[in-house]
C-alpha cells in the first residue's frame, strides 16, 4: 500500500489512452483533463487506505472513540485514559484478553492494560476464594509512609482504575480480590 500522487494517476490513465500518433503528444486540455482527474482519483486512493486503517480498532484515529463505544467502553465506574495511546492500550486489553476464570488470566489483563502484578490465591476456612492482586506502585496512589493523612485510603491511577474495572468484570463471581501495594 502506497500514498498515491496527481501523477501516479495521470500517469496512468495517459498509460491506458489508445495507441497511435495522436495520443503520443496529449493535447494540452486532454493533459489538463487527465491531471484534474488524476488528483481526484490520487485523493480518493489516500483517503481509502486511511480509512483502512480505521477498520482496524488497533490503529484507529478517527474512529477511536467509535470503537471504545461499541466494546462498551470505559466501563461503569472507569475513567477513559487522557492519551490516545493508553485508550487504544485499553482497547487493545479489551480485545485480546483471553476468556476465562483463571489466574493466568487476570495477569493477562494487568498485562494488557501496562501494570505488573503477580496474584496469591488461598482457600481457608475465614476467607475462601480470595485473590490478593498486588499491583505496581504505578497503580495505586495511596502508599504507607509516602501518603499524607487526609488522603483517600484506596486510590488508583489511571491505569489502576482501568486495571480493578476489568478484574471485577473478569473475575469470577465467588471470587474476593483484595488490591494490594508493592
Amino acid at each position: 500500500m502506497f500514498n498515491a500522487s496527481d501523477d501516479d494517476y495521470s500517469g496512468l490513465l495517459h498509460r491506458l489512452s489508445p495507441r497511435g500518433r495522436l495520443w503520443d503528444s496529449l493535447p494540452a486540455g486532454l493533459q489538463a483533463l487527465y491531471d484534474g482527474i488524476g488528483g481526484v482519483l490520487a485523493s480518493v486512493h489516500n483517503r481509502v487506505l486511511d480509512v483502512l486503517l480505521e477498520a482496524n480498532p488497533l490503529t484507529a484515529d478517527e474512529m477511536l472513540d467509535q470503537w471504545l463505544a461499541a466494546y462498551g467502553l470505559p466501563e461503569p465506574g472507569s475513567v477513559l485514559p487522557a492519551s490516545t495511546e493508553d485508550r487504544r492500550a485499553l482497547l487493545a486489553a479489551k480485545l485480546t484478553t483471553r476468556r476465562g476464570q483463571s489466574v493466568a488470566r487476570m495477569l493477562a489483563i494487568c498485562s494488557a492494560c501496562g501494570a505488573t502484578a503477580s496474584v496469591d490465591e488461598w482457600f481457608d476456612a475465614g476467607r475462601p476464594h480470595t485473590w490478593r492482586l498486588v499491583l505496581g506502585s504505578d497503580c495505586i496512589r495511596f502508599r504507607c509512609g509516602v501518603s499524607k493523612c487526609g488522603e483517600k485510603l484506596v486510590d488508583f491511577t489511571d491505569v489502576g482504575a482501568a486495571v480493578r474495572s476489568q478484574i471485577d468484570r473478569a473475575k469470577p463471581a465467588h471470587t474476593i480480590v483484595e488490591y494490594w501495594d508493592v
